[in-house]
């Protein structure tokens, strides 16, 4: 794993606690930024890598990013369920192929 990977990892984690919190701690406006960028910084840490086989990372960016608008969908107010649900059912097949 390369130096970039792993500091994007530990802001991936930073922002995740960040997100805990918010959520346990009822601060909405926190967890709409918080959220999101951990999902980003996942991302960021998969375009970081340097895989064995590109196809594996190109898998895994695609996924990461159907996750990011599952998050959204789900995070936001109104009935958008079904549409993040959507979301992370190609977010979890895209890894499945990835693997």
């Amino acid at each position: 794993m390369t130096t970039t990977a792993w500091v994007l990892l530990g802001c991936a984690g930073v922002a995740a606690a960040v997100d805990w919190v918010a959520v346990g701690r009822g601060l909405t406006t926190l967890e709409y930024v918080a959220k999101p960028t951990a999902t980003i910084a996942f991302l960021a840490v998969a375009l970081a890598l340097e895989p064995v086989h590109g196809d594996v990372r190109t898998w895994f960016v695609v996924a990461l990013v159907a996750a990011l608008a599952g998050d959204v969908s789900l995070m936001l107010p109104g009935d958008r369920f079904v549409s993040g649900l959507a979301s992370f059912l190609v977010a979890q097949l895209l890894f499945a192929v990835g693997f």
